[in-house]
């Protein structure tokens, strides 16, 4: 009787060994899906911000250029016709 109790608990030793590492690497697993998940949202977030400063770039640019623009045709004087020269 002893020795049936004694395979019993080495089969359901064994058992647990096979869960207890089928839960180790389904954690494994899963920690290693989450990792993956998280570098990817670290890569996306550094291309935003590439982009968020290669487009405050470029806004700076367009407002330099508009401002130039402006004080350029400040200088210049204005033409506009004369009362005498307008047809109806």
């Amino acid at each position: 009787m002893e020795y049936a109790v004694q395979r019993e608990q080495e089969r359901n030793n064994k058992h647990v060994a096979v869960l207890k590492q089928t839960l180790q690497l389904q954690n494994q697993a899963e920690v290693a899906k989450i990792q993956a998940h998280l570098e990817a949202q670290v890569k996306q977030v550094e291309v935003l911000q590439s982009t968020i400063e290669r487009l405050t770039k470029d806004l700076d640019k367009q407002r330099k250029l508009t401002k130039d623009v402006t004080m350029e045709s400040a200088k210049q004087p204005v033409y506009l016709p004369s009362g005498n020269n307008c047809r109806n």
